[in-house]
């Protein structure tokens, strides 16, 4: 369970909370979407990792949410640059975005990346443990800080993002 649960309840809470908001694309701008949807990754990657391996290993030792986010939100932002540089190089050398091989070749990059996210998550919540002491109250209260505050610091960028540039409506 502990091996095989956590990096699958990582692959899982990463898609799980990347798809939303990465379907945004389709009317905000891909540059604005795409960081976004890596946080919202990274975010429910961190949630849901941290508290299976706190209910794996009760009497034992339970996670650092905020350390094992921080670690995800680094594993993120390096997924994000192998797209960027594929990007730019399609877009350098004026190569036509419309055919499947180069949509292939433009979301590879971004999918090898997710797994070396989910990879980075894992060995965060397997690394960044303390011993326990007390109970998981704070846990529980950093968890709905975060499950209140990501949401809104995605649409409050949104939001910020179209009035700065333009957004299909």
């Amino acid at each position: 369970m502990w091996l095989i649960g956590v990096p699958l309840v990582a692959f899982a809470g990463g898609i799980v909370g990347f798809f939303p908001v990465f379907t945004l694309g389709l009317m905000i701008p891909i540059f604005l979407v795409l960081p976004l949807s890596l946080l919202s990754g990274a975010w429910l990657a961190t949630l849901c990792t941290g508290w299976v391996a706190n209910l794996a290993r009760w009497g034992h030792s339970r996670s650092r949410l905020l350390a094992i986010l921080g670690v995800s939100l680094i594993g993120g932002f390096l997924a994000l640059l192998p797209y960027w540089g594929t990007a730019w190089l399609i877009n350098t050398l004026y190569w036509p975005s419309n055919s499947a091989l180069i949509g292939t070749i433009y979301y590879s990059p971004y999918l090898a990346g997710t797994i070396v996210f989910v990879a980075i998550t894992s060995l965060a919540t397997w690394r960044l443990r303390l011993p326990m002491q007390g109970g998981l109250t704070g846990e529980l209260r950093l968890t709905l800080l975060l499950l209140v505050a990501v949401p809104a610091l995605i649409v409050g960028t949104i939001f910020a993002g179209c009035n700065l540039t333009y957004c299909g409506a």
